[in-house]
């Protein structure tokens, strides 16, 4: 397949023709540089700034792993990990360029019921506190019976569904107190919210200054043309880093005489990248191919680990009582002590007035827990006196903050 090569100063023109395409390299006198194919425009570039024609494709070697010896600026993807890997001054970036800026967290989703008590986890989010019930009569105070073996404890019974919070009606009369049921099942923990969505994208990098054209050496015989291998998947497109500046532009050398071509042989394997050399000359554009279909999505990757539980504060001064705040972890129960014996009944007081809950303080770092003691005789109960009003129920807390996002 022959070509014509014709130069001519006054435009600054280089032309391949082809039978059926010509390919052209124009200079013109604002100093940018074309490349077309045939009427198909594939590059521009102008005032530092390199611009690749959308019905052109710019192809990058693929690698089975990353290269022993990478130079600062190479660019490949890597086919055993799906990504597209730039080597800079921090070493490899994967995706082609830098991570961009973290998005927002996503809402937390439901809380679900409890489950049963494991490892201590993460302090969850504490729900609202649902309506008190009013209080019954205390009927009378029936013989004391002989105090029995204590039984086992019974399971906790999962936590119903929050109920809406009416109107606080009268208090009633107080009636007699029930026995204590049964402790439930603890529920199985809810299901992890949904991730949040993915922040906005980085803003692309300055592109640095074009320098001169260097020098385009001469053309050498053309090799075997190798089998095409098999089109990778697209990674994900990175943030478009400076382009560097060009050589000086030199002389054009002689163009070389065409080999013949030879057969096609089998494409062989694709061996591990070497160490970057010096850039050579510019050769001639070949015709542009054809844009291959573009690949599969890649899967997403596994969430991160939940970052560590930070230090307790020191203790702080104990104020009023106040809302109530989120429920701290159960510590560990201590043995049981001896059973004292019970005390004579005494004359059931009168009840006071209650109190509006204040504030509570800032929790202090809790001590270690010491053994427990015996349990001491009960002392005489009072005598039930007249009911008094009741106060007004202290304001509910507002939710802590949401500790920070552990690393990813």
């Amino acid at each position: 397949m022959a070509k014509n090569v014709r130069i001519i100063p006054n435009s600054g023109s280089l032309s391949f023709t082809d039978t059926s395409v010509e390919t052209k390299m124009v200079f013109d006198a604002t100093g940018k540089l074309t490349t077309s194919a045939g009427g198909t425009t594939l590059m521009e570039v102008s005032d530092g700034l390199v611009s690749i024609a959308n019905t052109a494709k710019l192809k990058v070697p693929v690698v089975a792993g990353n290269p022993p010896t990478p130079a600062t600026g190479d660019l490949w993807f890597n086919s055993s990990a799906n990504t597209l890997s730039v080597y800079g001054n921090s070493g490899i970036e994967t995706g082609g360029g830098q991570k961009g800026t973290t998005g927002p967290i996503g809402p937390l989703g439901p809380q679900g019921p409890i489950g049963p008590i494991g490892n201590l986890g993460p302090k969850g989010v504490i729900g609202a506190i649902g309506p008190q019930g009013p209080i019954g009569n205390i009927g009378p105070l029936g013989p004391k019976g002989n105090t029995g073996a204590i039984g086992p404890q019974g399971p906790i019974g999962a936590i119903g569904p929050k109920g809406v919070i009416g109107a606080i009606g009268p208090i009633g009369t107080t009636g007699p107190i029930g026995p204590l049921g049964p402790k439930g099942n603890t529920g199985s923990q809810g299901p992890i919210g949904p991730i949040g969505v993915v922040g906005p994208k980085g803003v692309i990098g300055a592109i640095g200054p074009q320098g001169p054209i260097g020098n385009i050496g001469t053309l050498g015989p053309k090799g075997n043309t190798g089998s095409q291998g098999p089109i990778g998947v697209i990674g994900p497109k990175g943030v478009i880093g400076a382009i560097g500046p060009i050589g000086l532009k030199g002389a054009i050398g002689p163009l070389g005489p065409k080999g013949n071509t030879g057969a096609i042989g089998p494409q062989g394997p694709i061996g591990a990248i070497g160490p970057k050399g010096v850039i050579g000359a510019i050769g001639p554009i070949g015709t542009t191919g054809p844009i291959g279909p573009l690949g599969p999505k890649g899967n997403t990757g596994s969430q991160g680990p939940i970052g560590p539980i930070g230090v307790v504060g020191p203790k702080g001064v104990i104020g009023a009582i106040g809302p109530q705040g989120p429920i701290g972890n159960i510590g560990p129960l201590g043995p049981k002590g001896n059973t004292g014996s019970q005390g004579p009944i005494g004359v059931i007081g009168p009840k006071g007035v209650i109190g509006a809950i204040g504030p509570i303080g800032i929790q202090g770092a809790i001590g270690p827990l010491g053994p427990k003691g015996n349990t001491g005789s009960q002392g005489p109960i009072s005598v039930i006196g007249p009911k008094r009003t009741r106060g007004a129920i202290g304001p509910i807390g507002g939710d802590g903050p949401i500790g920070p996002l552990g690393p990813k």
